[in-house]
């Protein structure tokens, strides 16, 4: 009877571990369907559409910036994909650059770290952009690649994901784009997701359950002896 009592904690643990690992803290997507600059506002960054768990606290200080040539278009000829931030250069005659700053805000815990992770659709013939990550801690790359699912037409997703040594107040996804005459470098989303790394609830409940068992232990002894 006992043993079906830990087996049915073990898979409670297990269940909460799989419920955990889907949440975020931060968890905004931008699909560019009207201008993401703009902000702070009480309803959070222009367009952004907010899922995480400590969202409703803090989209009130988000916001984006444009700055050089950056622009946002509602269209272009030759996509189909509409809602897109970059440069159009293919009419100039000389290269231009601008940039696209996603500033996000944390609540201000002392977290040892925080783990960070940013995605998006780039044009796939375009002049890809120089993507980094800007904070008050130590900013440390641990993955990053391609392979995000459903990008529209004419466009690939990429992502990169660091960890923050300790976890900031804030943090800002920078986008910088140079544009070569003829040329063009565009993007079609951007997804930020963050938490801070605390002992999972999983974590806490397994050593709930080895404590419970070491004090089961030591009571069979005790009344054996």
């Amino acid at each position: 009877m006992r043993t079906r009592i830990w087996l049915m904690a073990l898979l409670v643990c297990a269940l909460v571990s799989t419920a955990h690992a889907t949440l975020w803290q931060r968890d905004i997507r931008w699909t560019f369907d009207v201008s993401p600059q703009g902000g702070p506002s009480s309803s959070g960054a222009p367009g952004a559409q907010y899922e995480g768990t400590l969202d409703p606290l803090l989209w009130d200080s988000d916001y984006v910036t444009f700055s050089g040539a950056l622009e946002w278009y509602d269209s272009l000829p030759g996509f189909t994909a509409t809602g897109l931030i970059g440069i159009d250069n293919r009419l100039g005659a000389t290269p231009v650059s601008g940039s696209a700053i996603f500033h996000i805000d944390n609540l201000p815990e002392p977290r040892p770290s925080k783990e960070f992770w940013g995605d998006w659709f780039r044009a796939t013939n375009g002049v890809g952009p120089e993507v980094s990550l800007v904070s008050d801690g130590d900013e440390v790359p641990f993955g990053g690649g391609g392979a995000i699912p459903d990008p529209p037409p004419e466009f690939y997703g990429l992502f990169t994901a660091w960890h923050i040594y300790p976890n900031p107040p804030w943090e800002e996804l920078v986008f910088d784009f140079s544009v070569p005459a003829g040329q063009y470098g565009l993007l079609n989303s951007v997804s930020v997701q963050s938490n801070c790394l605390v002992p999972e609830p999983a974590s806490v409940c397994l050593l709930g359950l080895a404590g419970g068992a070491i004090a089961t232990v030591v009571k069979k002894r005790k009344k054996a002896a």
